[in-house]
């Protein structure tokens, strides 16, 4: 599937709840060997991202939008947001590297 301007990819599931799942590949090479950001997203505008590395299971939650309103995910927001929520979580581990990618 092909990236929006932003490089992340779409897949909506629409049964009930309305989910979609967002994966931005961090690498420039071949998509099987590479490292990418994966969002889930609810109904209602909540999105997460989570991996484990090294025996640590780490998350941060994200709201991207008001889905009750109408509003779209603000997919453009999602890069920034998570290096946010990086930042947070390492602050939070005494400066321990925290990695939300999957390889």
């Amino acid at each position: 599937m092909p990236a929006d301007q932003y490089g992340w990819i779409r897949q909506d599931y629409p049964k009930s709840p309305p989910t979609s799942m967002f994966i931005k590949f961090l690498d420039g090479g071949d998509r099987r060997e590479g490292r990418y950001f994966a969002l889930s997203c609810d109904f209602a505008g909540g999105c997460s991202a989570r991996a484990c590395h090294d025996s640590l299971t780490t998350w941060i939650s994200i709201y991207s939008s008001n889905k009750i309103q109408g509003e779209d995910y603000s997919v453009k927001d999602f890069d920034q947001q998570i290096a946010s929520g990086i930042k947070v979580l390492e602050h939070m581990l005494l400066g321990k590297p925290v990695d939300l990618s999957h390889p």
